[in-house]
């Protein structure tokens, strides 16, 4: 794990005018920031991610063109969204098959009582603030219908964590997105340690 992103997202406050605080985070080596704008960054960051993805052979221009299309998407809605960040995982298995994630981080103001219950959503988990005063909550959303183990790669695991701290007025809030929701053992703990790492200075 590596300290990172927090940079991205201070740049990323700066070019909208905002005085929001930038989220700090511990990712995984292979994972990498998306710079969000101005547009032709982000056009170029998706364009060198896909290519390091699928590779640059003639063989996997179609694979190539495809994941250049969804992770242009993505980005561009994180962007229209506020998004601070946007991280994509170029990870692997031992064995060389890929492991795609995203996550999209936004921060946004609260006026509610950050270590009360009451700010957190319905239906997530509540981990509440220790000695530090950060408290943290997650949502699985998964598959309705998980498919039998042959079928796994189909579906989207997606989990969402709200993050503050009780003396603060702002909340983050982690969106990560997997295809494989059959790897929900392998990614969800990792998920956990990167939103665990979420921090940002209090004004």
């Amino acid at each position: 794990m590596r300290q990172g992103a927090a940079a991205t997202g201070a740049a990323a406050a700066e070019r909208r005018g905002t005085s929001s605080p930038a989220v700090g985070l511990t990712l995984p080596e292979d994972w990498v920031a998306v710079p969000l704008e101005p547009r032709s960054s982000r056009r170029r960051a998706v364009r060198d991610l896909a290519r390091r993805a699928e590779g640059g052979g003639d063989a996997a221009a179609l694979l190539r063109v495809r994941l250049r299309a969804r992770l242009e998407a993505l980005a561009d809605d994180a962007a229209a969204h506020g998004a601070q960040q946007l991280v994509l995982s170029l990870a692997r298995t031992p064995e060389g098959a890929a492991l795609p994630a995203s996550l999209v981080v936004v921060l946004v103001a609260s006026s509610l009582p950050q270590h009360a219950a009451g700010a957190v959503p319905v239906g997530a988990e509540l981990s509440p603030p220790g000695r530090s005063g950060w408290w943290r909550a997650r949502r699985v959303h998964e598959p309705a219908r998980p498919g039998p183990a042959a079928d796994e790669r189909h579906g989207t695991l997606a989990v969402d964590y709200w993050v503050g701290h009780r003396d603060d007025g702002h909340v983050a809030v982690l969106s990560f997105s997997s295809p494989l929701p059959g790897l929900r053992d392998v990614l969800l703990p990792l998920f956990d340690a990167v939103a665990a790492s979420a921090r940002w200075p209090r004004g």
